[in-house]
């Protein structure tokens, strides 16, 4: 019996740790098989050190802290596409739709203010 396993996880680097601060990035699920769930949502992965020098991973939901990142984007005026935003956030067009689309739903940016100025 052959198991198909169709999913895609893209690795992109952590923009709000430093650099020099140890592993640090984020988990995206750009393709899932089945139904998208809490199981499949993006996380902020960060490699932390423990006060008696053990190591241990932390990580947290990603997608509001995305969400609030292209807001700030498209806020900046500096980006006409979705396309533009998407690569400056190290993400894929297809994630930068999602969130798009969460922007809206969530009524994060005014209607006309912003919207009309950045294409899909």
């Amino acid at each position: 019996m052959g198991v198909i396993n169709d999913t895609i996880i893209q690795l992109s680097p952590h923009h709000s740790v430093p650099a020099n601060s140890g592993a640090a990035f984020v988990i995206t699920f750009e393709k899932v098989r089945d139904e998208r769930s809490d199981e499949t949502k993006s996380l902020e992965v960060h490699l932390k050190t423990n006060p008696d020098g053990s190591s241990v991973w932390d990580w947290e939901d990603a997608t509001d802290a995305r969400v609030e990142e292209m807001v700030g984007l498209v806020k900046s005026m500096k980006y006409k596409t979705q396309k533009e935003i998407a690569k400056e956030m190290g993400i894929s067009p297809a994630t930068a739709s999602r969130l798009w689309k969460k922007i809206k739903a969530e009524g994060l940016l005014k209607a006309g203010s912003y919207g009309r100025r950045v294409r899909p």
